[in-house]
């Protein structure tokens, strides 16, 4: 009777405990059948104690299991007798609608007849998750700030793992390289630089301030660069992964090599002008002469003809180099309001005519606006320098191809547009840098490499611009930028 007595006062105190405990819990057995729960548990549910014992734990809260990851927890207990804790947050229960928050346990009772569940409310849970959401807001937008800081820098910037593979870039790279991010990342870095080369393979020295090296976009063109290398260390200052940036310099080196080219064009300038004025000593006793000539010479004399070509080609010599020789030096001393058509019309007459014998298979087509504004500018100079780029299109075709001449207004600009187009040898992407620098040619029995480097001059004179586009073996498009008279 003593056991009896003890036995009962063991259970009474151990119910007491349960009672007594500051979480909710319900006793199930193998089933899922409530044998047992407590005051907090009948508080956490809102639901009489007596109203759910004998009852089918996952059928009186079928509901709540079915739309949380609870239930998943609780059909792993009940099936494989998998412990679980699961933390909710702002959760609904399935008999009231306040949002709670907390923790819930799941565990086989030790002697496998049946399981304990346990569910503890906390507001401090709901305050953390505030918390962490508020934490995860503001690193959000840091990550953010930052993404945004490194795509909008002017240069490429790539994370490059140890095997020399790319984990990671930004917007600018993708934009100078032309590839996606997918098609960057874990690539070998080599494919940005020309001819592949490997990154231990870059100069050491300046590595900080930058290098110029040669790279290439996704499509082959190969641009330079500016490459600063810089290595990323972990906490134990092990070398982790490196940092590379690469600024495209093409505009950079364009610069600089227009600024070379005015510069030897101002010398070439006063060394042409100084040769057009000894050429022009000699013309005026041509012209001199030959009217002296005229004068002595009989109307019918045979010999007339002669002399008045010489006359009239001394004449033409003169005014010309009067009008180059302006035109170096004070480049605006003889414009006037000039015709692009009539002008580029007499152009390609000139050149026609000195190639007629050797241009039986070039196709020459002509597309000139009839409207074509004026410009302000020397007729003389501009059409020495349609009739040199026609020369040269001619020449590079070897009395074979298509040559077109195109001239437009550009209305967003007030610019007029002239290209002269052929389908002859082209330029090598080396050279082409290089063809509007005094005496730089590639041709044997020439000018000499004036014409090109004249045209230069004669157009920048002109507040007008000239570029060039060529492919080997494919042709040349040299295309003249004019302002209108307006303008």
């Amino acid at each position: 009777m003593k056991n009896r007595n003890e036995l009962q006062n063991y259970v009474k105190f151990l119910e007491d405990i349960i009672e007594s405990l500051p979480v909710g819990i319900l006793v199930l057995d193998k089933e899922g059948k409530i044998i047992l729960t407590n005051k907090m548990q009948e508080k956490t549910s809102r639901i009489e104690r007596n109203k759910i014992l004998g009852e089918i734990f996952q059928e009186k809260w079928k509901g709540l299991l079915s739309r949380t990851e609870l239930g998943d927890c609780y059909y792993n207990l009940i099936r494989e007798g998998i412990s679980y804790e699961y933390v909710f947050h702002d959760l609904i229960p399935q008999f009231f609608d306040v949002r709670i928050s907390g923790i819930g346990f799941g565990t086989p009772l030790s002697s496998g007849n049946g399981f304990i569940l346990m569910h503890h409310l906390s507001d401090k849970i709901k305050e953390d998750k505030h918390s962490l959401s508020l934490l995860a807001t503001n690193l959000e937008k840091s990550r953010t700030l930052l993404q945004n800081l490194v795509d909008s820098s002017p240069g490429a910037i790539f994370t490059v793992a140890l095997d020399g593979s790319i984990k990671s870039s930004n917007k600018t790279a993708t934009r100078i390289f032309g590839y996606t991010k997918i098609d960057l990342m874990w690539s070998p870095i080599n494919i940005v630089f020309e001819n592949k080369i490997q990154l231990d393979m870059l100069p050491k020295e300046n590595m900080d301030s930058g290098v110029e090296i040669l790279c290439q976009r996704k499509n082959g063109e190969i641009f330079p660069g500016r490459v600063q290398l810089c290595n990323i260390l972990n906490e134990e200052s092990q070398l982790q992964e490196r940092l590379l940036i690469i600024t495209d310099i093409s505009k950079e080196k364009n610069l600089e090599e227009r600024l070379a080219i005015s510069e030897k064009l101002a010398i070439y300038s006063e060394l042409i002008a100084g040769i057009f004025h000894q050429i022009n000593n000699p013309l005026v006793g041509v012209v001199n002469f030959s009217s002296l000539l005229l004068e002595r010479m009989d109307v019918n004399d045979s010999n007339r003809g002669v002399v008045e070509t010489i006359y009239s080609a001394a004449i033409q010599c003169q005014t010309l180099i009067a009008s180059l020789v302006k035109g170096f030096r004070e480049p605006q001393s003889t414009f006037s309001k000039v015709s692009l058509r009539n002008i580029l019309y007499h152009s390609i007459d000139k050149v026609q005519e000195l190639h007629f014998n050797s241009t039986g298979n070039i196709r020459v087509t002509k597309q000139i606006s009839d409207d074509l504004p004026d410009v302000m500018g020397d007729f003389l100079q501009l059409d020495q320098v349609f009739q040199n780029l026609l020369d040269n299109a001619f020449q590079s075709m070897t009395g074979r191809g298509r040559l077109e001449i195109t001239a437009k207004l550009e209305r967003s600009s007030r610019e007029i547009l002239i290209q002269i187009s052929d389908t002859g040898c082209g330029i090598p992407g080396e050279n082409i840098a290089k063809i509007f620098t005094p005496f730089f040619t590639t041709k044997r029995n020439t000018g000499g490499g004036l014409g090109l480097s004249f045209a230069y001059q004669v157009i920048k004179g002109h507040a007008g611009r000239i570029e060039v586009q060529s492919t080997v073996n494919q042709g040349s498009v040299f295309s003249i930028f004019l302002p209108c008279s307006e303008s």
